[in-house]
């Protein structure tokens, strides 16, 4: 039995997880840590990363690494992106059309992409790309459009250029993606999804208010209210499934309907920007003006299934007759005639709601023409551009600026591994342990000492005899009489318990005693959460109070 992975399957997968970011219901953090070298030995200098810096997908690796964590960040939903791959428009350059029969139409590398970014920061998709005795025709007119909307629908959002190209704009990508996510390689996409609306009875009980959480008293389900007209509640950050005929806890109102994402005012997740606002208005718009439209009618070349290049016919004297059937409805076009045999079908009427087609030639006195209707992507180009470009991609965006939270990312330090982990644990000042709920978190334990003598250095390694103790210092915080060591404990120091009141020593010899109540345990939990992303650093990377590191995460669905 054969099977496949489609495109839109994984641009769910991509999907899935950001919006589990954004609704905090993963609660995902990115950490740092490995701040000893690479040596297999205690206090060996080799700093060369194993198996060329490439993870071992393995437990082992992913436990060793959690013990290395000194600092993590929470990720939130302006930090995380789809992406897809960037294609430059470039003058003197073949692009191909979209095409619903291509398999290969998001692969990497792809010779004729079908999608182009321009200098503008404006993302067109080609509708269709001219041929010249079966050879795409060279683009030499940049798109540069950009559509109206007047109520639900769109004009001037398809548009034949010069050199015979037509371009759909897709959507512009703003100011702040371009500078947290737009890369040489890669190029932020978002589908905008709107929240909800929920109509409650209008018998006795009592309305929500803006602000307020509901729950399903059958279900259990929860929502945020956005916005309450008369009985229309707007609804967002869906938790679970409400039923129609449940009643509402505390308020004593029955649901009458739920429509999902239909709502234009507030996102899926929470309020929307101004730009967010446009692209779910501009959706809409393309969904309820270019559904099931046929653009392309492909002959010879085109078509996926040719073996040769005869499907152009022959002997037709005159014009044949081109005719569209299918579930849709006026959809027309018109054959050009060559030497006898159709070279191309130009589209007059794309007609609508098409979601399957079929095409004849007839007459003309030849024969052997045959053609397909290209189909629109399911509810319309532009509707939904994730799934469309094949935004299949995540990119994760992280900026940690010197000392950040309170001094939990240290300075003058160094790390080797960078990570994603989900769903961590935290210790609390009270001592008890909670999901991760803070914006960053230490993951190292601390030792105050007194009686200091010679300088603890970062990355060194410190021993308390009278416990057996040893672990590597990855911080170093100096007192007016005490000095703070950050440490952490992998394999190569083993995993000995250190002791208030007992002296501590450095392999370059500093000393000093830890001050009674002077060891507190990392913030972090460790090995409570699940470590689903790692890097391993071919050379360390060195912290400063007065840096500011831009971490780039990407990872393919």
């Amino acid at each position: 039995m054969s099977a496949i992975i489609t495109s839109d399957f994984r641009v769910l997968n991509a999907k899935n997880f950001k919006n589990n970011i954004i609704s905090d219901s993963e609660n995902v953090y990115l950490f740092i840590g490995k701040s000893d070298k690479w040596s297999s030995t205690l206090n060996g200098t080799s700093d060369v990363a194993p198996n060329g810096a490439v993870p071992l997908d393995t437990i082992l690796t992913t436990r060793d690494a959690d013990r290395n964590i000194s600092a993590l960040k929470s990720i939130s939903g302006t930090d995380i992106s789809n992406l897809i791959l960037r294609y430059n428009w470039l003058s003197g350059t073949r692009y191909g059309a979209w095409d619903d029969n291509t398999q290969a139409i998001f692969d990497r590398g792809n010779d004729t992409p079908f999608y182009v970014i321009t200098d503008s920061f404006a993302v067109y998709k080609c509708i269709y790309a001219p041929l010249d005795d079966g050879n795409i025709v060279l683009s030499t007119s940049k798109p540069d459009h950009s559509p109206t909307i007047s109520g639900s629908s769109l004009a001037g959002d398809v548009v034949t250029y010069p050199d015979g190209y037509i371009w759909k704009y897709m959507y512009k990508v703003t100011a702040t993606e371009a500078s947290r996510f737009l890369t040489n390689n890669y190029v932020p996409i978002k589908t905008v999804v709107g929240g909800s609306t929920i109509t409650l009875s209008t018998a006795a009980g009592t309305y929500p208010a803006t602000g307020d959480t509901i729950i399903g008293a059958a279900s259990g389900a929860t929502a945020k209210v956005f916005s309450v007209t008369t009985n229309t509640v707007i609804v967002y950050n869906i938790r679970g499934t409400f039923n129609t005929g449940e009643v509402v806890t505390g308020l004593g109102k029955t649901i009458v309907s739920i429509v999902l994402n239909n709502s234009t005012t507030v996102g899926e997740f929470g309020p929307l920007d101004a730009d967010d606002l446009s692209r779910l208005a501009y959706q809409n718009a393309a969904t309820a003006s270019l559904t099931g439209k046929i653009y392309r009618i492909a002959i010879d070349a085109d078509d996926p299934t040719a073996t040769t290049l005869s499907y152009g016919g022959s002997g037709y004297a005159t014009t044949p007759t081109v005719t569209v059937f299918g579930d849709g409805s006026g959809a027309t076009a018109t054959a050009v005639v060559l030497n006898n045999k159709v070279i191309s079908i130009q589209v007059a009427s794309p007609g609508s709601n098409y979601n399957v087609a079929f095409v004849t030639i007839t007459g003309g006195g030849g024969t052997g023409c045959v053609a397909r209707a290209v189909l629109s992507p399911k509810n319309g180009h532009g509707s939904d551009p994730a799934n469309e470009l094949g935004g299949f991609y995540i990119g994760i965006a992280a900026t940690l600026t010197g000392a950040e939270g309170a001094g939990d990312f240290g300075v003058n330090t160094q790390y080797r591994q960078v990570g994603l982990i989900r769903k961590p644990k935290e210790l609390t000042s009270g001592g008890s342990i909670i999901p991760a709920i803070s914006s960053t978190l230490s993951g190292l334990t601390t030792l105050t000492l007194n009686s200091i003598t010679g300088t603890f250095i970062v990355g060194d390694s410190i021993s308390n005899a009278g416990s057996a103790a040893t672990a590597y210092i990855d911080t170093v915080t100096t007192g007016m009489t005490t000095t703070t060591l950050g440490i952490h404990q992998n394999d190569k120091t083993g995993y000995g318990t250190f002791a208030v009141g007992q002296p501590v020593s450095s392999s370059l010899g500093a000393t000093g005693n830890i001050v009674t109540s002077g060891i507190a345990a990392s913030e972090y939990v460790h090995f409570s959460g699940d470590i689903i992303f790692l890097e391993n650093r071919s050379s360390a990377i060195t912290r400063s109070a007065s840096q500011i590191e831009d971490i780039r995460i990407i990872t393919e669905f």
